[in-house]
């Protein structure tokens, strides 16, 4: 299902108005725009009092009020008139609901945590980050808020494992998950490649994608050397990052196997990440990229139970 949740309760008795308006209406934006991802928002939602005394209904519609500058108050109107309201047609639960032990305050909440017991990750857009378990009677399970400062592609990973996104929908995603990632092939049947079946290991492949693109991108970013590299991700992560021996270097076949073509270049991904150390390899080439409009990212080669060495 994927989407998100704005939770009401998040936007109560705001401390820096200005710039919690100015980090919603990006995020909002984002989801909206870039990533074409609904985000539900209850009824209630205009009537929450974001500071004593003032209602956000009149926050956006009071325009003599110089509380936040003209221009973010027009792009929230936009940005939450966008919103999908969720509790026109939905009939609250009549257990006890709890989050993370507590009872719930949160309409939205009981609303997101209804669709996770349902099998949709949906994320809540909240002021904390972190996975936390919710309960609706005796039936419980994870939801995932999503902080203005979180990056967003941690919960479309989130919902890949939560939802259990088939082999052939994970190319679908991956763009959202991982954004420093360019693919050079089809995904679906790269993924039969492996030894192991992919619904076993759907969230040990998260796993190790997120490893690269998050942590081991950032070592390249500031200039680590590769082997520097490699052995932080293997301490933090836990992932075993690989460069190809030099008797592979040598055997010219061996790394044609690691050759792909991206944007009509040839790219040698000699490096690779170890689902096991026996077999079940992501290969990827180490050299950070720019796209025309400034974007950095990495090709990803093949993957397989065990290429040529």
């Amino acid at each position: 299902m994927a989407g998100f949740c704005i939770d009401e309760t998040s936007f109560q008795r705001l401390v820096d108005l200005p710039s919690v308006i100015s980090r919603l209406n990006d995020q909002l934006s984002t989801i909206h725009n870039q990533h074409q991802q609904q985000v539900f928002k209850s009824s209630e939602l205009d009537y929450v009092e974001v500071v004593a005394g003032l209602e956000l209904w009149k926050l956006l519609y009071d325009s003599s009020l110089g509380l936040i500058s003209h221009d973010d108050r027009l792009l929230l109107i936009q940005t939450i008139d966008k919103c999908v309201v969720w509790d026109t047609d939905f009939e609250m639960p009549t257990e006890e609901v709890a989050f993370n032990n507590q009872p719930c305050d949160s309409f939205s909440i009981v609303f997101v945590s209804a669709q996770a017991l349902n099998g949709a990750a949906i994320g809540i857009i909240s002021s904390v980050p972190g996975i936390c378990n919710v309960s609706i009677g005796r039936a419980s399970t994870n939801v995932f808020q999503v902080s203005l400062d979180e990056r967003l592609e941690r919960f479309y990973r989130f919902q890949t494992c939560f939802e259990e996104i088939s082999r052939d929908n994970f190319a679908k995603w991956v763009h959202l998950s991982f954004p420093r990632f360019r693919f050079a092939l089809e995904l679906s049947s790269q993924l039969r490649r492996f030894r192991q079946n992919y619904d076993n290991i759907r969230d040990i492949v998260v796993e190790h994608l997120s490893a690269v693109n998050d942590e081991f991108f950032d070592l390249l970013i500031e200039g680590a050397q590769l082997s520097e590299a490699c052995d932080r991700v293997k301490s933090s992560c836990g992932v075993v990052i690989s460069p190809e021996s030099p008797n592979t270097h040598r055997n010219a076949s061996a790394m044609r196997e690691r050759e792909v073509e991206y944007m009509g270049e040839r790219i040698v991904c000699e490096f690779h990440t170890k689902l096991t150390p026996t077999h079940d390899r992501i290969h990827f080439s180490p050299t950070v990229r720019i796209e025309a409009d400034g974007r950095k990212y990495i090709v990803v080669g093949p993957f397989a139970e065990h290429l040529t060495v």
